[in-house]
């Protein structure tokens, strides 16, 4: 017997261009032509036609596979980012900001959202395809010319553009102090 679950509390807006000028008031979190919002995960991801539209060609060949990877991967070197500098506390903290476009108190929510979409995300798509994005430092013992695998500083961000720091900075993303205060927050709105 196959189990009927209901997916209504996954679902959030999705905007078209027209309905982004047009509309009074979003639902935040909502998704659009650039960027889906996931409720499993909280979190942002790019779209194929983002890439396309900014000149991101991941797959000429058109794998589908390939293009989902490195959305998820540049997803995933931001939000690590972000959770690394934030601390664990404050991380959910920090997905709830990105979520609900809370950011710089003289920022709208519309303006948030669309820096992270443009300033981060696709500035860390743009150096992830690129080939500059560095992976995991390769540390060699000067004793025995062997890698070592710890007293890897994680701090440093070493996989995120430079800018992308920058503006992970400038949207107040990487303060360990606390921002929104976390009894305040409707963890179910978001």
């Amino acid at each position: 017997m196959i189990k009927q679950y209901d997916n209504r509390a996954l679902v959030v807006p999705k905007y078209t261009e027209e309905q982004l000028r047009e509309l009074p008031q979003l639902v935040f979190p909502y998704s659009d032509d650039y960027m889906t919002y996931d409720k499993r995960t909280h979190q942002y991801y790019l779209t194929n036609e983002a890439l396309i539209e900014y000149g991101i060609d991941i797959n000429p060949d058109g794998s589908s596979n390939e293009v989902k990877t490195f959305i998820r991967d540049v997803t995933n070197a931001v939000y690590s980012a972000i959770k690394v500098k934030a601390g664990n506390i404050n991380y959910p903290i920090m997905m709830y900001r990105i979520a609900k476009g809370l950011g710089v108190p003289s920022m709208s929510q519309y303006d948030f959202r669309n820096q992270f979409l443009f300033d981060v995300l696709l500035t860390q798509a743009r150096h992830m395809q690129s080939g500059n994005a560095k992976r995991t430092p390769k540390i060699v013992t000067t004793e025995t010319g062997r890698l070592k695998s710890n007293d890897l500083n994680y701090t440093d961000l070493y996989w995120l553009d430079d800018d992308v720091i920058i503006n992970l900075e400038s949207l107040n993303l990487f303060s360990r102090q606390r921002v929104v205060d976390a009894c305040s927050i409707d963890w179910t709105s978001y």
